[in-house]
Formats: C-alpha cells, sequence, structure tokens
C-alpha cells in the first residue's frame, strides 16, 4: 500500500458511542462527508488512492502488509487520508460500519 506520505490516520475513540446509524450519517454529512455508506470492509488489503475515508463502529486494520492492527470499539471514528492501505482484520456478524467518503466538487481528482 502506498499510504499517505503526509497525513496520518486519526483515530477519536467513542465519537459516536450510543448513536444510530442515521445520526452518525447526519452527523457526518453535516461535517463534509456526505456520501455516506452502510456494511462493512473488505477482508483484503485495499486503499483509495483518491478519496479521503472516514469509518465509525469497526475493526481494521491499517498499513497494508506488515500492517498494525488497531483495536476499536462502538462509536470510534478513523479517519483515513486518500491511499491509506485497510482491511476488516476480523469481526463478528454483529459488526456495522458507517462509511463515507469527503465532499469535494471531483472526488476522483481529491488533491493529495
Amino acid at each position: 500500500m502506498p499510504n499517505h506520505p503526509r497525513l496520518p490516520v486519526l483515530l477519536v475513540r467513542a465519537a459516536f458511542k450510543g448513536q444510530t446509524p442515521g445520526q452518525i450519517e447526519h452527523a457526518l454529512a453535516e461535517r463534509g462527508w456526505p456520501r455516506a455508506w452502510r456494511g462493512g470492509i473488505y477482508s483484503f488489503h485495499h486503499d483509495h488512492s483518491t478519496a479521503h475515508e472516514v469509518l465509525v463502529i469497526a475493526r481494521v486494520t491499517l498499513g497494508g502488509e506488515g500492517e498494525t492492527r488497531l483495536q476499536v470499539g462502538e462509536g470510534d471514528v478513523r479517519m483515513l487520508p486518500a491511499g491509506t492501505g485497510h482491511k476488516n482484520g476480523g469481526s463478528s456478524p454483529a459488526l456495522l460500519v458507517v462509511g463515507a467518503y469527503a465532499q469535494v466538487p471531483d472526488w476522483e481528482r481529491l488533491p493529495v
């Protein structure tokens, strides 16, 4: 994975603890992250080369091969700069992720 050359992964613990997925999506949209989705995270390493991504309520492995495991809990928020490798490092069927991409005029050409 290339990972971002300058921007770090940000983690805020319990930022949305106790909130419903709808409340999380609304809060993200108000803060400039309108492209929300619900689901999981792929179990293989991948990255989004041109889009910054925010993930809420997940356990995720960051960095690509030679990975760093990061245990996270309900309501935790991770902001992944464009190019940051990540995958689902293991989860229960109860896992629900609310993810979103930053609102920019053309997210395919997001400067990194």
